[in-house]
């Protein structure tokens, strides 16, 4: 995606990594031989492989696996022992930051695969002056991510569930017509309306639009927050502008200091009182608190979301706030989650490493 592009640090071939790691590994540990397997740690692999561990099974033909631990201890934290005598690591979250690396690196690490889209959860300078090498996997859950924009799109036109729920409940045999409308607002027409991707120069953005432009639903580019200009996409107009003609606003660009809560309460002020906002992105691209209080006063009509800005949220927190909200409708974490864009994903981490 674009955020990718923007953060990622060089790549190398996979087989000059392995050759890179085999030799770093050897190199220093004074117990290894010469034909040694470097050894690799997967830190938090239950989110990419829901239990199934025999995914990593392709690893061993390179590498000595020394950890697949399902998750933490703690929640994005590093434990001391994990990379003890690694050269390699994979991770969807643990947080590496300077002092992490710094420690890692002086243990033997010398590449960390992210196993993800973006790479906010590492300190990328530090990286490099450390000589960690670090990839992500940029791409993997395109048609994921944009199938569930999709479904987001359709729930809010077409209701189903609430339909359903009430001809369970047995709205329809007690109905004096053939038919009978029991959703809250009229069933409405995606073809004609127009999304608006923030960001819409990456896979995933691309993939929305294609789907979107199926329907029949105009799709307007808006210039994703501190995008440098060699970044530029065709077509695409000031955030405000866009803004103010989406129907539907869809936010596809990394996390960074600059973009962090971005949309706030001049954000959804600039929105039409009718508009819905999608987040599949990362959920602090987003003041829950401010949309709290936008939704309340209907300065915007409803809020599909799949990431905030603390996973798991702790009870009470501004999120908590957000899923009790009659007019927010969540998904935890899982528009990347799909089987064959897990697959995807850890066939290209293993092609990285």
């Amino acid at each position: 995606s674009l955020g990718t592009s923007l953060a990622f640090a060089p790549r190398r071939s996979s087989q000059r990594l392995k050759h890179h790691f085999t030799r770093s590994a050897v190199a220093r540990s004074s117990s290894s031989s010469p034909s040694a397997l470097p050894r690799i740690a997967i830190l938090d692999s239950f989110t990419i492989d829901g239990g199934d561990t025999e995914m990593w099974s392709g690893l061993r033909d390179h590498f000595e696996v020394a950890l697949v631990r399902p998750r933490p201890s703690a929640p994005g934290k590093l434990d001391a022992e994990d990379l003890e005598g690694c050269a390699a690591a994979l991770t969807k979250s643990v947080v590496f930051d300077a002092a992490t690396l710094e420690a890692a690196a002086a243990g033997g690490l010398r590449y960390l695969g992210v196993a993800a889209t973006g790479t906010n959860t590492v300190d990328l300078e530090a990286a490099q002056r450390l000589g960690v090498v670090v990839t992500n996997v940029p791409g993997f859950s395109s048609g994921g991510v944009a199938q569930m924009v999709l479904a987001y799109l359709l729930h809010d036109a077409s209701a189903v569930h609430e339909m359903d729920a009430s001809t369970a409940a047995g709205g329809w045999e007690a109905a004096p017509d053939f038919c009978y409308f029991p959703t809250s607002t009229p069933l409405q027409e995606l073809e004609g309306t127009t999304l608006a991707l923030v960001g819409g120069g990456g896979a995933i953005a691309r993939r929305v639009a294609a789907c979107a432009e199926a329907f029949g639903i105009d799709v307007v580019l808006a210039i994703a927050p501190g995008r440098p200009e060699q970044f530029a996409v065709e077509g695409e107009v000031p955030l405000p502008e866009a803004l103010a003609r989406a129907d539907f606003v869809s936010l596809h660009f990394p996390l960074t200091p600059t973009t962090e809560g971005m949309a706030d309460a001049a954000f959804f002020g600039a929105m039409r009182p009718h508009a819905v906002l999608i987040n599949t992105a990362r959920g602090a691209l987003v003041d829950e608190a401010a949309a709290v209080a936008a939704l309340d006063a209907g300065v915007f009509r409803r809020l599909y979301t799949d990431v905030v800005s603390v996973e798991p949220p702790p009870p009470g927190s501004a999120a908590s706030a957000l899923f009790r909200h009659p007019r927010v409708v969540a998904t935890p974490h899982v528009v990347f989650a799909t089987a064959g864009s897990r697959r995807r994903l850890v066939d290209t981490a293993f092609a990285n490493a």
